[in-house]
C-alpha cells in the first residue's frame, strides 16, 4: 500500500510527522502573533518549581506545571510543549519512567526533555541520555545558565518545528497539485461550485462537454453553465432540477439527457456537497454515456447477427442431415448404373448419368462443408496433430486439382525448397484447405493464367503461399471474404463456404490465414502454421 501524500519522499521518523501535524493544529488554534514557547515543568517540590518559574519567567514562555507522572502525560498531550523540564525524584514513579512514557506517545517522541535534579552523578546522567533526554542540569544551578541552556533547546526545537512545518506544507502542496492534475486530466467532466453557486473549478472534459472556455466559466453561476447544455425535450428529472437550482446536501446519482449542437446525448450525473455555510463546495461529475451506448448497441448487433448466423447454420445442418440419405441413395444407384456390365447404358445416357453423378457429388461436398461449419460453431470439431510433411501435402493437393487446372488453361507452378518442412496438423484437413485455395485460384483466374505455390520457414512457423494471376479483389470484397455463403458477387460455381471453412480449419490447427490482393494484380493467400521441430 502506498504512503500518504504527507510521507512521500520524507526520511523523517513517524514521530516527527505526528508532531508536525499536532503542531500545525496547535498553531492554527492560536491567534496570529500570539504564539509563545511552551514549557512543561514536572516536579513535586514546590520550592524547586518556584525557582524554575522565577528563572524562566523573563523568557516570555508559557509555563505549565505537573506534580506527578499521570498529570505530566495528560498536560503534555494537551499542550504539546516545546520542552519538558523533569526531576528524577517523583512521588509515584521516577523521572526516568516519565521520560520513557513520554517517548511512547507519537506526537511527543521528538519533544526535548531536560532533567533538572539534585541527584547528579555520571551514571544517572548517562541513563537519562540513553532514555532520550536532550540535556541534564544539576542543582544547584545558575539561573542565567539555566535560561541559556533552555533557550538554546527552545531555539533548536523551533528550528526543527519550522523545518517540519515547511516539509508538511510542501507535501500538502504536492498533494494538492497532484489532485489538481488528476482532476484536470480526468475523462469525466468535473465542475465545482462554491456556497453561492459560482464555478470555482472546471476541467478540460467539462469545457469540451459544455463548449466553454475555462477562464470564462470560472466565477459564472453553475446553473447558467448547465443551461448551455439543457436537457433534451421531454420530462425533466426533478432531482436534476433540485441540484441545478437549489443545490444538494447529500451525494446522489442520476442519468439525464443533455444536448450539444441540438443533438441530445445521455449523461450520468453524480453530485456531492461537502462543508457547511460559506465553506460548502458542491462538485458535479458528468460522465458522457455516448460511447457506452454505442458499445452496447454494437454488442446487441453482434449478438443478433450471431444468433441469425447460428440459426441459419443449424437449419442448413438439419437440411444436410435430411438430404443426406436420399442423396446417398442417388449416388449409390448411379454408381450401380455406371458399373452394370449386363445392362450397359447407351453412350448418350451414360453422358446424362455423368451429369447427375457430378451434381450429386457436388451436393455431397456442399453438405459436408455445412456439417463441418456447424461443428465449428457448436464447438464439436477437432483436428488431429500428426507430424505432416508440408511439401508432400502440397504435391497431393496440386495433383487433386490438376484436371481442373488443365480444363481452365491455368498453369500450376510449385518449386519446393531444399530440406524438409514439418508441421503438427491434420493431413485430411490440410489437404482440404489447400484444395479449397487452389480451386478458387483456378476458378477465379484468367485464361492462360498461373497459380504459384511457395513454401518457406519463418522462425517457428511454416508459411504456404497460393498466388494467382486473377483479376484481384477490392477492399470491400476483402472485408467480407471469409463470410459464409458470401460469393462476393462473383460468377461461377460455388457455395461461398470454402474460405470460411478453410479459415476455421487453419485456426483449429493453431494457424492463421491472411490475404493480400490488388485489382488487376491477382491475390495471394498465406497459410501460417506452427512448425514441428525435430
Amino acid at each position: 500500500m502506498g504512503k500518504p501524500l504527507g510521507e512521500i519522499g520524507s526520511a523523517r521518523p513517524a514521530g516527527n510527522l505526528a508532531r508536525a501535524s499536532a503542531v500545525a493544529k496547535r498553531d492554527a488554534a492560536e491567534s496570529a502573533g500570539g504564539k509563545r514557547a511552551r514549557i512543561l515543568i514536572v516536579d513535586d517540590d514546590a520550592t524547586a518549581v518556584h525557582a524554575l518559574h522565577h528563572a524562566l519567567a523573563s523568557t516570555g514562555a508559557q509555563i505549565a506545571f505537573a506534580a506527578d507522572a499521570e498529570q505530566a502525560l495528560r498536560l503534555a498531550r494537551e499542550l504539546l510543549p516545546d520542552v519538558v523540564l523533569l526531576d528524577i525524584q517523583m512521588p509515584d514513579v521516577d523521572g526516568f519512567e516519565v521520560c520513557a512514557r513520554l517517548r511512547l506517545v507519537p506526537e511527543l517522541t521528538q519533544i526535548p526533555i531536560v532533567f533538572v535534579t539534585r541527584h547528579s552523578d555520571v551514571a544517572l546522567e548517562a541513563r537519562a541520555l540513553e532514555l532520550g533526554a536532550t540535556d541534564f542540569i544539576a542543582k544547584p544551578y545558575s539561573p542565567a545558565v539555566l535560561r541559556a541552556r533552555v533557550g538554546n533547546v527552545l531555539r533548536l526545537q523551533a528550528q526543527a518545528d519550522a523545518a517540519l512545518r515547511a516539509e508538511r506544507e510542501h507535501w500538502q502542496q504536492v498533494g494538492h497539485d497532484r489532485v489538481a492534475d488528476i482532476v484536470s486530466s480526468a475523462s469525466d467532466a468535473i465542475v465545482s461550485a462554491d456556497a453561492h453557486g459560482n464555478v470555482v473549478l472546471i476541467n478540460e472534459a467539462a469545457c469540451q462537454m459544455f463548449m466553454v472556455d475555462a477562464r470564462a466559466a470560472i466565477g459564472q453561476p453553475l446553473a447558467q453553465l448547465l443551461d448551455t447544455a439543457p436537457q433534451a425535450a421531454g420530462p425533466r428529472d426533478p432531482a436534476f432540477e433540485t441540484f441545478r437550482w437549489n443545490g444538494v446536501r447529500a451525494a446522489h446519482r442520476m442519468v439525464v439527457r443533455l444536448s450539444q449542437n441540438g443533438e441530445p446525448f445521455p449523461v450520468e450525473v453524480s453530485v456531492s456537497s461537502l462543508g457547511e455555510g460559506d465553506e460548502r463546495l458542491t462538485t458535479v461529475i458528468l460522465r458522457d454515456l455516448r460511447e457506452r451506448e454505442r458499445a452496447e448497441a454494437a454488442e446487441r448487433d453482434r449478438l443478433a447477427a450471431e444468433a441469425v448466423s447460428q440459426a441459419k447454420t443449424l437449419m442448413l445442418s438439419y437440411m444436410a442431415h435430411e438430404i443426406g440419405n436420399p442423396l446417398n441413395a442417388i449416388v449409390g444407384f448411379g454408381q450401380l448404373m455406371e458399373d452394370d456390365l449386363e445392362a450397359v447404358l447407351p453412350a448418350e445416357q451414360r453422358m446424362r448419368l455423368s451429369y447427375v453423378m457430378n451434381a450429386s457429388r457436388h451436393l455431397q461436398n456442399l453438405m459436408s462443408d455445412v456439417l463441418d461449419l456447424h461443428g465449428f460453431e457448436a464447438g464439436r470439431f477437432a483436428c488431429s496433430t500428426d507430424a505432416l510433411d508440408v511439401i508432400n501435402s502440397v504435391r497431393d493437393a496440386l495433383q487433386a486439382v490438376s484436371a481442373s487446372a488443365a480444363l481452365a488453361l491455368v498453369t500450376l507452378c510449385f518449386e519446393p525448397p531444399a530440406g524438409r518442412l514439418t508441421i503438427a496438423g491434420d493431413a485430411t484437413r490440410l489437404r482440404q484447405c489447400l484444395v479449397n485455395l487452389l480451386g478458387n485460384a483456378i476458378k477465379y483466374n484468367v485464361r492462360n493464367g498461373r497459380v504459384v505455390v511457395t513454401t518457406r520457414s519463418s522462425g517457428e512457423r511454416v508459411l504456404i503461399d497460393v498466388r494467382d494471376s486473377g483479376p484481384g479483389m477490392t477492399s470491400e470484397q476483402l472485408t467480407h471474404l471469409f463470410e459464409p455463403f458470401n460469393r462476393l458477387g462473383r460468377a461461377g460455381e460455388g457455395s461461398g463456404l470454402g474460405l470460411a471453412l478453410t479459415r476455421q480449419l487453419v485456426v483449429s490447427m493453431g494457424g492463421q490465414i491472411t490475404v493480400s490482393s490488388e485489382i488487376g494484380q491477382g491475390s495471394c493467400f498465406t497459410l501460417d502454421l506452427p512448425a514441428l521441430r525435430d
